[in-house]
């Protein structure tokens, strides 16, 4: 039996529920997995270093790449991301660790996460790599 074809609205219905459904994968796995290193108290500064540290955990996990993918924008940006950037950095997540891992920097995703080496509009708002920035964390 052929399957019909979806109606517009009904792709839409369709993404909304599969963005629905992974921020909820997020949520889940902020709350089962606590920061390794809490945010420090004090670090009021939106550029303080100590809140661009790549946080600890399985790059292997679907649920830890979107948890990395929406920390950064929380520190680099102070939002939520758009259904636009989870499409984008989910996509861009197994080349970008593969990346790392082939030049034996594991930390390669999340620098390019949080603006490392991004131009024009991607540069982030916040963090280490806003502009004007040195090159260096």
């Amino acid at each position: 039996m052929a399957k019909s074809k979806l109606t517009l609205q009904e792709q839409l219905d369709q993404l909304r529920t599969d963005f629905e459904a992974a921020k909820q994968l997020v949520v889940n796995y902020i709350n089962s997995h606590p920061p390794s290193s809490p945010l420090p108290v004090e670090a009021n500064d939106p550029n303080d270093p100590r809140l661009f540290k790549m946080p600890e955990g399985d790059l292997d996990s679907a649920s830890f790449r979107d948890y990395l993918i929406h920390q950064a924008f929380i520190v680099c940006e102070h939002r939520e991301p758009y259904e636009g950037d989870w499409v984008y950095w989910r996509a861009k997540m197994p080349e970008l660790i593969s990346r790392g891992f082939e030049i034996d920097m594991t930390d390669y995703c999340w620098k390019k996460l949080i603006g490392w080496q991004s131009t024009g509009a991607d540069r982030p708002t916040y963090g280490p790599y806003r502009p004007p920035y040195d090159g260096h964390v």
